[in-house]
């Protein structure tokens, strides 16, 4: 069982309200609508992007967590979650033989991905 190291509490609500106190500033609610619309939400259509998030990153619902057509507009597109005790923000980019197992197949599954998608790969 994974148990996470950042507490609930710290929801969207507790950092909006945290902005709110130590900036002294009057903040409107996030303008998560335009953000998807500018940034093509998860129906994004782009080629060769290979998306890794992990269980422990604040981040991972930033990024793209699953494919929503991967067989469609969305086919050259690749989701990994690894899910591992202390996998936070950018776990992946750390190249060590001590990874986690989870780290480490993912790592693997970048590579044989981006070595694909440059030819590399016999």
């Amino acid at each position: 069982m994974l148990y996470p190291t950042r507490s609930l509490s710290l929801d969207h609500d507790y950092w909006i309200n945290y902005c709110k106190r130590i900036f002294h500033l009057k903040l409107e609610s996030p303008k998560i609508d335009y953000a998807h619309a500018y940034y093509g939400d998860n129906n994004m259509s782009v080629d060769n992007v290979f998306f890794i998030n992990s269980a422990e990153d604040p981040w991972q619902h930033a990024g793209m967590r699953y494919l929503p057509d991967p067989t469609g507009t969305q086919k050259n597109m690749r989701t990994y979650y690894v899910d591992c005790e202390d996998c936070g923000h950018c776990s992946d980019l750390h190249i060590k033989d001590s990874n986690d197992q989870a780290v480490l197949k993912a790592q693997a599954a970048a590579s044989a991905q981006i070595e694909e998608w440059l030819g590399l790969s016999s």
